[in-house]
């Protein structure tokens, strides 16, 4: 038996008694029993399955049943289909991905699922999560309520629901998406958390944030101060709060989005940040910039003079100001600085002249 394709999720052999891919629904019952991979082609129903399949495919072709499924099956793709009901599923099923059909409850999961896809659904509930479970998308759906979430819990994909709170999170979690929800508060944090996206809710504080975080969203909320931000942190977007200050900002942080909040100054910037947005605050002057800032953004303040602008400097937005002076500019492949009270117009390189047109 050739080897014929190795994925992330599947190992394949070339055997024409073990491999059938983009086959006939009404082909399915002509295969030998052998067969472990199937990937179907059309929107006819399957009437049977061969007892040794591990694989199944049949996402996209409007289904709207599934026959019994055999015992061995590990991989069930049936996505965007128009399934209101799912047959039990069999204990040896690792992952499946129901997204994107008509369903309004889940039947018991398998003990040994690894990861659920559950999104774009009708689901008001999800029924108790296995204990081997890693990955949970279940995301576009009605969900008012988590069940308890397993202590092996890498990633919850849990926005775009009606959940008002969430239950107690693993120490395993690396990943939280629980944005456009209608959370008020968030539990403790596992010192495990990488990314923690959670904005536009009704948040108006944060917990204390772990040490290993690298990227926090917490935009659109309602939060008046943020906590100390941990030494990790490379990505922050805190824009459109009610802060009136931001803490102290750590080394590692590339990129600050924080617009639209009530800022009347900004903390030390640290060298490594890339790309600051602070446009419509309450900004009088900009503290200095550090050396590798490539994009800067400080439209709709009140700024009076800018200070010496970095030589990495690639875009400048600095209209709707109080300027009456720009300093020497760097390189720059885009700048834009109406509405100001400038004197007169910088002196700019004939390449930038060619390629933008100055707004």
């Amino acid at each position: 038996m050739d080897l014929l394709r190795i994925t992330k999720d599947f190992i394949q052999f070339e055997n024409d008694n073990c491999f059938k891919d983009s086959l006939y629904a009404n082909e399915v019952e002509q295969i030998g029993k052998e067969t472990i991979y199937i990937n179907l082609f059309n929107v006819e129903p399957i009437m049977r399955l061969p007892r040794k399949l591990v694989y199944l495919g049949c996402s996209h072709y409007d289904l709207k049943e599934l026959p019994e499924l055999p015992d061995n099956l590990v991989y069930l793709y049936c996505y965007d289909n128009e399934l209101k009901e799912l047959p039990d599923l069999p204990d040896n099923l690792a992952i499946l991905d129901c997204s994107g059909n008509e369903l309004e409850t889940l039947p018991e999961l398998p003990k040994n699922l690894v990861n659920l896809y559950c999104t774009d659904n009708n689901l008001n509930y999800l029924p108790d999560l296995p204990d081997s479970l890693e990955y949970l998308d279940c995301y576009g759906n009605g969900l008012e309520t988590l069940p308890d979430l397993p202590d092996n819990l890498k990633e919850i994909n849990c926005f775009d629901n009606n959940l008002n709170s969430l239950p107690e999170l693993p120490a395993s979690l690396e990943y939280l998406y629980c944005y456009n929800i209608k959370l008020e508060t968030l539990p403790d944090l596992p010192n495990n958390l990488v990314v923690l996206d959670c904005y536009k809710n009704n948040l108006k504080y944060l917990p204390e944030l772990p040490d290993n975080l690298k990227k926090l969203d917490c935009s659109n909320n309602k939060i008046e101060t943020l906590p100390e931000l941990p030494k990790n942190l490379k990505e922050l977007f805190c824009s459109n709060n009610m802060l009136n200050s931001i803490p102290e900002l750590p080394d590692n942080l590339i990129k600050l989005y924080c617009y639209n909040i009530k800022l009347e100054t900004l903390p030390d910037l640290p060298n490594n940040l890339v790309v600051l947005d602070c446009y419509k605050n309450n900004l009088k002057y900009l503290p200095e910039l550090p050396d590798n800032l490539k994009k800067l953004d400080c439209s709709n303040n009140k700024i009076e003079t800018l200070p010496e602008l970095p030589k990495n400097l690639k875009e400048l937005i600095c209209s709707n100001n109080m300027l009456n002076s720009i300093p020497e500019l760097p390189n720059l492949n885009y700048l834009t600085f109406s509405n100001n009270k400038l004197k007169y117009v910088p002196r700019l390189n004939s390449k930038f002249r060619k390629r933008n047109p100055i707004k």
